[in-house]
């Protein structure tokens, strides 16, 4: 073999690698905020979960990316590792349908795809054309690296080791190493499918029986991403990311068996079509969908087996770190923006635990207490605001749908707004610590200071609602907007501000009210958002 034929063939793979990933990005800004809303109404019911699973992964062309995906949500706190399983088991079984683009004998007219998608990307105005030009680029670039590498193949299949080599594949262990090897290896069971499609083309393969050995070793060559994806996370994120590799052990397990001893699987998928690449496909789909039907129902079981094997797991306990953000998701924008919300939803309520702590009256010793409790909450909130806008800044780099954009510049006013009423809320409790210091609150004083701090409070409850639910409610936003005109009426009452710290303390909750405000009217676009759904 020339090392001209090594560089075709690495090339070829590289092109197709490139072509999944144009495909991907072009589906995920197509259908990013659908798949962001499924992701949505995971359930605990394992099945609905699987077809969830399932359905993802035929959009992100991934099953590995839908199972890190779950990873992350399991590590971000926002799935269950029950709920994760039943997606990680969908994932298997989408990605085996994603092997269907195979049965396409597309190769002659690839460079004619790849024109039109280009002409779509690089001469149209509209982001929609745009994104299915990259779709179809993508698609064109993956059957044209499929082709490169079957044609550097032939070469390949004259070299005397290469032939002893599959020789020995048709031991099915060497067969399951072989498919576990170059998978883990490129991280993509879809590029997998593809070499040994190529290999099929050029005679290096020649027995079904050694594809589907290879095919059983690259169901467990997928885990590796999972198993690395979970270093330096929690225990239950371990489980979850163990899960897919202790269930596709048994599935081979049960597979090679009966099929070794009682079943002629290849016989039998040989049956269905004469095309020996489809062949291949239709024996990698009824693999995950067997196995899937049969061990779905025990999936308790092997969660008890994960847990087993992953127990004792020291986790340091800090407030200093992100509980939803999984910064490994990054190329997954409208996923990782679900998880940054939920991120922001959490610095909201910290910042309305310290505004409620610090414009409660008590006696000044009591308040000496508060001071430290607030200063602690007041770190938080500041090492969370500035994290957080890191990771916006790097999600800022990715490609991204005209919505995402919006979302993106609406958490960075979110929490501008939340981090100047973590400021306000301190300054108010040291406002009153200053005035209990000077002199003591009135009764009069202390009940108009808690008609206003209670209206605040209501204010920016309404306003962190709207922004958790990730929803536009206009009637919401006018009595947000009614409570600030009456707390400045309150504030310019006669009696109320009496002395420079009442003053100053009068002056943030107007403030306050105003930020509740601006966060409300800040989800207006995701009312337009909603109705452009709607009218599609």
């Amino acid at each position: 073999m020339a090392i001209n034929d090594l560089f075709m063939l690495l090339g070829g793979l590289g092109l197709f690698l490139y072509g999944m990933k144009l495909m991907s990005d072009g589906l995920k800004l197509v259908a990013g905020f659908k798949l962001k809303k499924l992701l949505g109404k995971f359930t605990n019911n394992k099945w609905l979960a699987a077809l969830a699973g399932g359905t993802v992964t035929l959009v992100v062309q991934s099953s590995t990316a839908t199972t890190v995906m779950a990873i992350g949500f399991v590590n971000s706190s926002l799935m269950t590792l029950k709920g994760a399983v039943g997606v990680i088991i969908g994932a298997k079984v989408g990605s085996s349908l994603t092997g269907l683009l195979f049965t396409f004998n597309i190769q002659t007219v690839a460079p004619l795809i790849i024109f039109i998608g280009t002409l779509l990307m690089l001469f149209f105005n509209r982001k929609k054309v745009n994104h299915q030009g990259m779709i179809l680029m993508g698609f064109g670039v993956l059957f044209l690296g499929l082709n490169l590498m079957s044609s550097s193949m032939i070469p390949l299949s004259e070299e005397p080791w290469m032939n002893l080599l599959f020789e020995y594949s048709r031991n099915p262990f060497v067969g399951i190493l072989i498919g576990f090897l170059v998978t883990a290896l490129i991280q993509s069971s879809t590029a997998t499918i593809g070499i040994i499609i190529s290999m099929i083309s050029v005679g290096i393969i020649t027995d079904l029986n050694q594809a589907i050995f290879i095919l059983y070793g690259l169901n467990l060559g997928t885990c590796v991403t999972a198993l690395l994806a979970s270093v330096g996370t929690t225990k239950s994120t371990k489980q979850a990311a163990i899960f897919p590799l202790i269930f596709n052990i048994f599935g081979v397990a049960i597979f090679l068996t009966i099929t070794s001893f009682a079943f002629d699987f290849a016989g039998f998928v040989q049956t269905l079509t004469n095309n020996v690449n489809v062949q291949l496909v239709y024996a990698h789909i009824l693999f995950n969908v067997t196995i899937t039907l049969l061990l779905l129902p025990f999936s308790r079981y092997f969660i008890k087996m994960t847990e087993f094997f992953v127990r004792n797991v020291s986790e340091v306990e800090t407030e200093f770190k992100f509980n939803y953000i999984d910064v490994r998701m990054l190329n997954n924008p409208s996923i990782v923006l679900e998880q940054t919300n939920q991120e922001i939803g959490r610095l909201s309520d910290i910042v309305l635990d310290n505004y409620i702590i610090s414009s409660t009256i008590v006696t000044p010793k009591e308040h000496e207490n508060k001071l430290e409790t607030i200063a602690k909450n007041e770190e938080l909130i500041n090492y969370l605001n500035r994290e957080i806008n890191k990771f916006l800044v790097s999600l800022n780099t990715m490609t991204l749908n005209p919505y995402e954009i919006e979302t993106i510049n609406s958490c960075y006013k979110t929490i501008a707004s939340l981090e100047r009423m973590g400021d306000l809320s301190k300054d108010t409790a040291y406002a009153i610590n200053q005035h209990l210091k000077d002199r003591h609150f009135s009764e009069e004083a202390i009940l108009r200071m808690e008609i206003l701090a209670k209206k605040v409070e209501e204010s920016l409850t309404s306003a962190f609602e709207l922004f958790k639910n990730d929803y536009h409610d206009e009637k919401v936003v006018d009595e947000i907007k009614a409570k600030t005109r009456e707390i400045k009426k309150l504030i310019e009452a006669k009696g109320v501000i009496q002395g420079i710290s009442l003053v100053r303390i009068s002056s943030n909750l107007n403030r306050l009210s105003h930020h509740a405000l601006i966060i409300a009217k800040n989800q207006r676009y995701k009312k337009v958002q909603e109705e452009t759904e709607e009218e599609k």
